[in-house]
Order: C-alpha cells, then structure tokens, then sequence
C-alpha cells in the first residue's frame, strides 16, 4: 500500500512540473514573439554597424596609411596627413555620410582612450544622441600602446 501511494505522489509531482514548464514555454513563446521583429532589426543594425567599423579602419586613405593608424596617430606621436585628427575626421565624416546619410540612417560615432574623447560625429540631423535611441551599436578596440583605443558606431 505504501509503495502505491509514494507512486502516485511521484506522478503528481512530475504533472505538476510538467505543467509549470508547459506554461513557461508559452510564456517565453509570447513574450519573443512581440518582440522578435525589433530584435531582428536591432540585430542588423548592430551587425551593420560592427561590419562597417572593422572595414574602415583597414581603409587606405588618399595620403597612404590606413585609417586606423591615422586615429591611433590621434593619441600618439605621429602626425600623418597634416593633422592627424582633423584629417580622420573628415575621411570618417564623408564615409558614414555616404553609408549611412545615403540611408536616412541617423549615427553617432565617438573615439576615446582612457576617457579623453578626441573624435566625436553625428549625424547631420542631430539624432541619436540620446542612449534610449540606439537601435544598434558596433564596438572596436585598436591596439595603441599604453592601452586601447575604443572606436564606438551607434545606430538609430
């Protein structure tokens, strides 16, 4: 008698968890599908912006090195191109534009190494300032002695 009733508790118990994970699925199932378009849109956007950062910086310019050098060269010692920083930020300025102006796509791109901000671009528009806007965000880190530099695209 003993063992029938420790059986049917153990039935009970498994239909009871069985029923929890029932409802958890459904839950999960509704919750990801209310959101599944503006995660595939977020998810685009960061890849488009992750892509975009890691073929710029390998980008030969007009005056011979590649992009990314000139930004390094913005925290260091060389001064290519007649004024490192200016001269990145307006290859920068002129490829979001055409990528990304092209596309109505608003942006935001910032350069830094430990906190000191040295290239910032927005879009001509002004949007994406605000963090609560970003639809995607693309993050790439350039080796430059001490440290790194932090090159961050955001999309709205």
């Amino acid at each position: 008698m003993k063992s029938t009733t420790k059986a049917q508790i153990e039935i009970v118990g498994l239909a009871i968890i069985a029923v929890i994970v029932v409802v958890l699925v459904l839950f999960l199932s509704l919750k990801s599908s209310n959101s599944g378009m503006q995660d595939k849109q977020q998810t685009l956007l960061t890849q488009t912006a992750q892509s975009f950062l890691e073929s710029i910086v390998h980008k030969k310019t007009e005056c011979g090195p590649a992009l990314g050098n000139i930004i390094k060269n913005c925290y260091g010692f060389g001064d290519n191109c007649g004024g490192s920083c200016e001269y990145a930020k307006t290859v920068l300025k002129d490829n979001l534009e055409s990528h990304f102006g092209a596309k109505n796509t608003p942006y935001s791109l910032t350069v830094e190494k430990d906190g000191i901000k040295k290239l910032e671009i927005n879009s001509a528009d002004g949007a994406c300032a605000n963090s609560a806007e970003r639809a995607g965000s693309g993050i790439l880190a350039l080796p430059n002695f001490p440290g790194l530099i932090i090159v961050e695209l955001n999309l709205c």
